[in-house]
């Protein structure tokens, strides 16, 4: 029954996608048909920029804004998706950029400097070549490389057969590696993308060795020494490269950041981190056999053959050291051996070479032999033939098993002695699951599951990459100091594998060893906002019960901004990604003071000549009559006198199941999610909006008057109409300046997240415009598959046990609790007829949650529902019976009345209508509400997904902060208000250059996102696409 969302909605989705897997490949014009090997380079490399040269210097602010341009174009303008990922990465800029074109060789540098280790890398094949990169380094504002000892982070890219770092970089529309690199040097790391072997500087002077672990040590260690000499020289000393490095990579990055790892590891490195994904790390087995298996099943992605050639190539009696060099047991079929090889040497595009390799039997291309030893294997189970002395011949297949085993990393991942995470999907297309270590042997190696096919599961591995490079793990990471402010003669040796060597004439490289430094000078950083200094504490008791209209608080700016600071960090913690996004929104958008009411209203109350109010008021509406109660928030003048001017959009925050603590009784309790909420009210206030927080049907002041209605579509309807309206009416009463504008955000969680969707509708038919809803682990299917998704969590162990209140409210509003439900008084009833009455009185009388858990047995929750719907839940998510209530499938006669409550209540109707954005977030893991309750995106163009990390609780974490980053997003402040003040007589108030300002019938200067998430904060290592994305932290929902 459950359903697989698409990873495409993943927050960075498109982001980190394609684009960071394999680069982009630029048309070429006039290349040439065909270069003999150790020719001219083709034109598409020929007008490369000189070696160790810079290629740009960019402010912090410019990298700002090319970053900002790059995400919108992946992500679209304005988006949710779009602004947090700016959130993830402008956050965490502190420097300029300098980025570079460096080559290097191992002759650049003598033997005798070095660790006996570089012998094994650097006197073989291509030792006398010039390999190429990248290289990007922090720079101050007067263009020099900061000051310090600065670790190393290189990102090596997936298969390409053309394009590389050093040969794509086009400056500002550099792709959106380059730009993340970019990112990672802002911060003060030395970033390198080399181009390996064959490619680059060194693309037609020799072959390249795709899959050869030595041809990854040979041209990335010496672009790596050369960074570290020329760092040094350039700065006189006062800068240095680190003896410690973090290694990224995905796909062939994947496997080339193991190799390297391993080279620099021997070299005297720190190794701080190795972040592989999808690497084909089993080269003498699963590589080799399942690569003939996908493609024998149908499953290989023929869109990307070129990868048979690329290895057959390498295997094929052009790199000297490998053990099959013209031993007559080539990969790649005698036929077709000189034509591809020829291809891939003159760097050829993807179309040339796949123009070679037959659709129907891609492994064609491999020798006759190979494929049979490959497919005999395959039938027979054996897993590792070349181990196998029965299936190894002599002469035969001896010495390309024995190549392949030479560059099998399986050994180096089990007794690796740094940390090592290898993230890798179930489900690869292209390099199988079997290519992983066995992990019980090694403590530092870590796993880490993604989903989808080869180019779907990056989105994760990249992500978690991204994440590292931002986070204290890395960027705090300690180092040795390597600097001095007396200068390089002042200090001795560094350490030998990276001592600044007076090379005699003969050793200096023919390429320059230092850097133009004549660059323009940069422009001033930003300074970092200082932090609030006050933190008031409310003096109206938070205990005892408000009375209707009582204002509970009044804040001035400053102190709104210290109170809801201090409660963020007491609550995420100061070091939190939480935290950190407040902190960044509250720097630009809090421009006003709160003022806290409690409100109290009506449907009888309310007098309106609205069409769609009789609805969900009539006197015939179940809670008509009953008192609604909860939190009105207004924006006031920065100085907390008076009800601020203008016109300004309202802002709903619906709360999460609760069975006696709600906004109104609770509005400052001590933490937890009601506080949470009570901030998600304060913090839109406090940026220009009207906030209501409801309490819902039967809690605050309706409690005991009447039954809650847990999941009953029309009770949240009935509750926060009469609000709304209420709030209308209190700024027109009182002011002649101030009004609650025809327009509206939405946001809720779980039960707040149903509510929301609801609220929208109700509301949207009143005439109010739905700015947006933001509503997260919808439990939307409930005339389908809710109710077995949710007994199948149970009865799997997956439902947490904490949440069995949950299962309370439920029931007890399925039975016969709400009046107007078809099965009131009717049955069958959802709750188990020994229970119900406990039950119902304990939820009805909001006793603590305590009594509720209790009577829900933590070893049987289920014991509390009626056998006969469990039953009929079981048999539907035992037969994966996706319409359960469909005719046919009732267990009695009379059940249809079960069925149609629940239909009543389902939302799929309201979400293939809704006529404004819905953006829906959902925990992967969620045992509460399953993602199988998430729409069908492709039936309403407005309906947006995002599916996160986590569980029920821990997705809260990540979705309820996603309307801080909305809020701030053009869309939202620039959204058309129509004034309902006197814009003649009253002047509105409105802070300068604010990204959230009062809706004016002109309005307001808004900062560019690009400009206002630049600034220097101060956790701004924090990355949010952590909470995006709901990595670590756990929250409760009592």
């Amino acid at each position: 029954m459950k359903t697989m969302t698409s990873l495409r909605r993943l927050l960075l989705v498109n982001l980190l996608l394609v684009a960071l897997i394999v680069p982009s490949v630029s048309s070429v014009s006039n290349r040439e048909a065909e270069r003999p090997f150790g020719g001219k380079s083709p034109a598409h490399e020929r007008h490369l920029q000189d070696c160790n040269s810079i290629l740009a210097n960019w402010t912090m602010d410019e990298l700002s804004g090319y970053l900002d341009s790059v995400i919108d174009d992946a992500l679209g303008v304005d988006s949710t998706e779009a602004n947090i990922a700016k959130l993830t990465l402008l956050t965490a800029l502190k420097h300029g950029v300098s980025i570079r074109r460096l080559c290097a060789s191992c002759s650049d540098f003598s033997l005798q400097s070095q660790p006996d280790a570089y012998s094994d890398f650097c006197t073989g094949y291509g030792a006398d070549t010039s390999f190429s990169g990248l290289l990007m380094v922090p720079l101050l504002e007067d263009g020099s490389i900061v000051n310090g000892t600065h670790p190393g982070g290189i990102w090596l890219h997936g298969t390409s057969t053309q394009s590389v770092p050093s040969v794509e970089f086009r400056g500002a529309d550099s792709g959106i590696d380059l730009m993340v690199n970019a990112a990672f040097a802002s911060t003060g790391t030395i970033a390198m993308m080399p181009d390996y072997m064959g490619y680059g500087e060194s693309s037609g002077q020799v072959f390249k060795a795709y899959l050869v672990k030595r041809q990854y040590q040979t041209s990335i260690i010496p672009l790596w020494l050369m960074a570290g000499r020329m760092i040094q020289e350039e700065t006189d000393c006062m800068s240095a490269l680190a003896d410690s490095a973090a290694i990224l990579g995905y796909s062939e990055g994947g496997y080339a950041a193991v190799a390297l790892a391993e080279g620099l590891y021997n070299m005297g490195v720190d190794i701080l981190k190795v972040e592989a994904g999808a690497g084909p790390y089993r080269m003498g087995s699963a590589a080799l056999l399942d690569g003939q298996r996908l493609v024998d099943e149908g499953i290989f992605p023929l869109e990307v053959r070129e990868y048979f050639a690329l290895v057959g190539a390498a295997y094929s009696s052009t790199y000297p050291e490998l053990a099959n060099f013209e031993q007559g047991q080539d990969m790649l079929a005698s036929d077709v051996r000189d034509g591809i090889v020829e291809l891939i040497t003159n760097s050829a595009s993807k179309d040339e070479i796949q123009a070679l390799i037959p659709t129907d039997d891609p492994t064609s291309v491999f020798s006759a032999q190979l494929v049979a030893f490959s497919q005999n294997a395959l039938a027979d189970g054996d897993s590792d033939p070349c181990n196998n002395a029965d299936r190894v011949i002599e002469g035969v297949n001896d010495k390309i098993c024995e190549a392949l085993q030479d560059n099998d990393l399986t050994e180096l991942l089990e007794t690796t002695p740094y940390p090592v995470r290898l993230c890798h999907s179930p489900d690869d297309d292209v390099v199988s699951y079997a290519n992983l270590p066995d992990f019980d042997t090694n403590v530092l190696l870590e796993r880490l599951d993604s989903t989808g096919n080869h180019v779907e599961a990056a989105t994760t591995c990249l992500l978690q990459s991204v994440l590292f490079m931002l986070s204290d793990d890395f960027l705090g990471a300690s180092v040795i100091e390597k600097t001095t402010d007396m200068g390089c003669a002042a200090t001795s040796a560094s350490p030998a594998a990276f001592a600044i060597e007076s090379l005699a004439p003969s050793e200096a490289s023919s390429s320059p060893t230092t850097f133009d430094t004549a660059v323009p000078s940069l422009s001033p950083a930003p300074t970092t906002s200082p932090m609030p200094t006050s933190s008031p504490r409310p003096t109206s008791s938070p205990t005892k019960r408000m009375q209707c209209g009582e204002t509970l608080a009044s804040w001035n700016k400053d102190d709104t901004r210290g109170l809801v600071s201090e409660m963020y960090a007491d609550t995420y913690g100061l070091d939190s990604p939480e935290y950190a996004l407040f902190e960044l929104f509250a720097d630009q958008s809090f421009q006003y003071g709160v003022e806290i009411r409690k409100i109290c209203s009506s449907c009888s109350e309310i007098s309106t000549d609205s069409s769609g109010y009789s609805e969900y008021c009539d006197q015939g509406v179940y809670g008509s009559e009953a008192s609604q109660s909860g939190l009105l928030m207004l924006p006031l003048s920065s100085d907390g006198t008076a009800i601020a001017n203008g016109t300004f959009p309202g802002f709903v925050y619906n709360h999460e199941p609760t069975v006696d603590r709600v906004p109104s009784n609770d509005w400052m309790g001590g933490g937890g999610t009601m506080a949470n909420g009570i901030m998600f009210g304060v913090i839109p206030a406090a940026a220009g909006n009207v906030a209501i927080l409801p309490d819902y049907l039967g809690y605050g002041e309706g409690n005991k008057d009447i039954s809650k209605a847990f999941l009953v579509k029309k009770s949240y309807q009935t509750s926060v109409v009469p609000l709304w309206l209420k709030a209308v009416a209190i700024l027109e009463q009182e002011t002649t300046c101030s009004a609650l504008a025809d327009a509206a955000m939405i946001s809720g969680f779980s039960e707040g997240g149903y509510s929301s969707i609801v609220v929208a509708d109700a509301l949207s038919n009143l005439g109010v415009d739905i700015i947006r809803v933001e509503a997260g682990a919808v439990p939307s299917r409930l005339g389908s598959i809710f109710i077995p998704d949710l007994v199948e969590s149970i009865e799997s162990g997956n439902f947490p046990s904490n949440l069995r209140f949950m299962l309370a409210l439920l029931g007890s509003s399925y039975s016969a609790t709400y009046n107007g439900m078809p099965n009131f008084e009717e049955g069958p009833y959802f709750l188990e007829s020994s229970v119900r009455n406990n039950i119902v009185n304990l939820v009805t009388d909001a006793a603590s949650l305590m009594s509720v858990q209790g009577a829900v047995p933590e070893t049987d929750p289920l014991s509390i529902f009626n056998p006969e719907v469990v039953d009929w839940a079981r048999r539907a998510y035992l037969l994966n019976d996706t319409n359960p209530c469909g005719a046919g499938n009732f267990t009695t006669e009379g059940f249809e009345l079960f069925c149609s409550a629940l239909a009543e209540n389902d939302l799929t109707d309201l979400f293939e209508s809704a006529s404004y954005p819905v953006a829906l977030c959902h925990g992967r893991d969620d045992g509460v509400v399953s993602t199988a309750n998430l729409p069908d995106a492709t039936t309403n163009a407005n309906i947006l997904i995002s599916i996160v990390d986590g569980d029920h609780a821990a997705s809260y974490v990540a979705c309820t902060s996603r309307f801080i980053t909305f809020l701030s997003s053009p869309t939202f402040t620039n959204y058309p208000i129509v004034p309902k003040h006197d814009t003649a007589l009253c002047q509105v108030t409105v802070k300068e250059n604010s990204p959230v300002s009062a809706p004016v019938s002109t309005p307001a200067p808004v900062s560019s996102i690009s400009s206002w998430a630049s600034a220097s904060v101060k956790t701004a290592t924090v990355s949010i696409a952590s909470v995006v994305c709901g990595l670590s932290i756990m929250v409760f929902l009592v």
